[in-house]
């Protein structure tokens, strides 16, 4: 099961106090709400977890059509000096300065 992006909701799977499954849609706006979500969670199986992830964000690339997974990316020139995201450019020393400097160069 994987949580996808429904419209204006982000959406993640969480549990309960009650042990359940939970399905949670935010859309970090109070005025927008909703009591229906069509495209809310992926739902795909196999024996192997990784292949499985793999597969299911291809699947859901071509089904969306709004993103590509990693390997049909085009590499981006500055990815050598600054990284997929900040974690590769600054590790445990991330800061809104850094950051700007980052970006500048």
């Amino acid at each position: 099961m994987l949580p996808v992006l429904d419209g204006d909701f982000r959406v993640s799977l969480q549990g309960s106090p009650e042990n359940e499954l939970q399905l949670c849609l935010e859309s970090g706006d109070p005025e927008v709400q909703t009591m229906e979500a069509a495209d809310a969670v992926f739902i795909n199986s196999g024996d192997n977890p990784f292949k499985l992830m793999k597969e299911s964000i291809k699947l859901l690339s071509k089904i969306k059509g709004n993103f590509k997974h990693i390997e049909d990316k085009e590499i981006p020139a500055n990815l050598d000096w600054f990284g997929w995201c900040t974690w590769d450019a600054f590790y445990k020393a991330v800061n809104p300065a850094g950051i700007e400097e980052g970006l500048k160069r």
